[in-house]
């Protein structure tokens, strides 16, 4: 974290972009390099692409599964994000959209961020590396940085981001099991196509950051397997009881297993 404060500072960077798929630690990272350049006496704003989501009836479908694809570039207001950057510019100040999760919407008013000459922003977002989402100039001085989790032994032999983000969106946004679980392969897709191809190695203003850390993984671990394991128990419980199961759960039964045996068998070997 101290290196990548100093390298904000030494290079007298503007803008910061913060890309990497759902659940590898963007947020965090971001407002965690805020305080720290405040804590130098620097003005820094950090933002996130992800308030400025369109409403659920805009949001792109999906052209391989059922439902809306929210990991699509296609799903953030381009001409929101332009609007918001130039009256920053221009004036010092802009209101930042509020977005809500629960009612896949935009909130009526959002909050105002002032600006001065010299801020730091922090631009957070699957996308914040993509041109054709948030159109900066390349003149101005900038630094990228890519954010990942990666494990040290490889603890579990799946990915750990999506504990982060079954926790994040149940605690946090109020949404179900199911619902991560069928936007966890989205976000997977995204990865692929609309992210790694912009993480180029030969690229000067490239960082990289681990986020992974053991106190974050032995907190989230057991919140989240017990939120999987209660999905299974009650899908065994409505099925004993002759009710029909959820329509949502049951095609990520088998998913929801596995990492369960996962756990277990990674669990008795430590034993």
């Amino acid at each position: 974290m101290a290196n990548l404060r100093r390298e904000i500072l030494q290079n007298k960077a503007r803008y910061v972009l913060i890309a990497g798929s759902s659940g590898s630690g963007k947020s965090v990272l971001s407002s965690r390099l805020e305080l720290e350049l405040r804590a130098c006496g620097k003005s820094a704003l950090s933002i996130s692409l992800d308030s400025f989501y369109k409403s659920l009836d805009e949001i792109p479908d999906s052209q391989e599964a059922e439902g809306k694809d929210w990991d699509h570039p296609g799903a953030l207001s381009r001409e929101k994000i332009q609007a918001f950057f130039h009256e920053l510019a221009e004036k010092g100040q802009a209101e930042l959209p509020y977005y809500s999760f629960e009612l896949n919407a935009p909130l009526p008013q959002g909050k105002i961020l002032k600006a001065q000459e010299d801020t730091v922003f922090l631009i957070e977002g699957l996308h914040s590396f993509n041109t054709d989402v948030l159109p900066l100039s390349q003149d101005i001085p900038h630094l990228k940085i890519y954010v990942d989790t990666i494990l040290p032994d490889s603890p579990e032999d799946f990915d750990f981001k999506l504990f982060r983000t079954i926790v994040r969106d149940y605690e946090l946004r109020g949404r179900p099991l199911a619902q991560t679980l069928r936007r966890w392969g989205f976000a997977t897709k995204a990865l692929q196509e609309w992210i790694l191809p912009l993480v180029k190695a030969e690229d000067t203003s490239l960082r990289f950051y681990n986020s992974f850390t053991m106190e974050e993984y032995e907190s989230l671990r057991p919140r989240a397997l017990t939120l999987l394991l209660n999905a299974l128990l009650q899908a065994k419980a409505d099925f004993l009881e002759h009710t029909p199961i959820h329509a949502s759960t049951l095609p990520y039964l088998g998913t929801i297993a596995n990492i369960l045996r996962i756990c277990t068998v990674n669990d008795f070997l430590k034993t």
